[in-house]
């Protein structure tokens, strides 16, 4: 099993691969509404699951890298959250999360912020800490695909956000593949690049990134020194957040909001 963060050895060039084929094109799925969605009083958003074995996410020519880290006719689940009147207000923003515990689904104190801010959510079910790397990694590109052909998605607000190891992954993620996100939100937890600089450094400028920890977080001093390494690299829109009182928690929405406008103004749009 891979860990937060790392590359299981020997895979490499199968995960530039399989990224490849990820942000292409994407078979378009139905969504089925969420059990016990339309149970309740209309509320200003809408909650939908989208799900499909791998089988029709990949097509049968492509399919034989992604065997390494998943079943050919194992089922992929995300769950998305929309605002209600997302048709009368697109396009929308979009924030993929990669979470710890396991859950697509978005935390109910951010729902409010989310339809406040124009924004869909997508995250993956069964990518948690206990799965590896390289499946959390494909799961959270493949999210971005999926919101896109559910949605009218703003290219120029796809975010990628993580708390706690999901936030390794999407701190690792973010050299790697900084064509398919705009910005980056890092939770509770962040890992830098090794000794050799990013490839892409001149892409990865062209992004904003936010690390948030809080003051009473283990791994706040991680996540400042992760944060200085990416300042050294030459990245101007770095912001690193302290949230007094906060241990190893979500920030509240107020703090995922301030971090959401910074990331819809750094860098300046043209």
């Amino acid at each position: 099993m891979g860990t937060p963060g790392g590359t299981a050895a020997g895979t490499p060039r199968v995960m530039a691969l399989i990224a490849a084929l990820v942000l292409g094109a994407v078979p378009a799925l139905r969504a089925e509404p969420a059990v016990g969605a339309e149970a309740v009083p209309p509320l200003p958003w809408v909650d939908t699951t989208v799900e499909a074995p791998l089988s029709q996410l990949v097509g049968a020519d492509d399919i034989a890298p992604f065997l390494a880290y998943f079943g050919r006719d194992e089922t992929l689940r995300w769950r998305i959250s929309a605002p209600r009147d997302a048709a009368a207000r697109a396009p929308q923003g979009l924030v993929v999360f990669v979470s710890a515990n396991g859950s697509g689904t978005v935390p109910a104190m951010w729902r409010p912020l989310l339809v406040e801010k124009n924004l869909v959510w997508i995250g993956a079910d069964d990518a948690g800490n206990d799965a590896s790397t390289q499946r959390r990694v494909l799961q959270a590109l493949l999210a971005a695909r999926l919101a896109a052909r559910a949605h009218d998605i703003d290219p120029r607000r796809i975010y990628l956000a993580g708390f706690s190891g999901g936030s390794r992954v999407a701190s690792r993620m973010a050299p790697l593949y900084p064509q398919a996100f705009r910005g980056y939100v890092f939770m509770g937890g962040a890992s830098a690049w090794g000794r050799e600089p990013p490839r892409d450094l001149p892409l990865m400028r062209e992004r904003g990134y936010v690390f948030v920890n809080g003051s009473d977080d283990f791994n706040l001093d991680e996540g400042r020194s992760v944060s200085r390494r990416f300042r050294g690299a030459g990245l101007d829109h770095v912001e690193f957040i302290e949230v007094p009182g906060l241990d190893h928690h979500l920030p509240d929405a107020a703090v995922l909001g301030w971090a959401i406008d910074y990331l819809d103004a750094h860098p300046p749009r043209e």
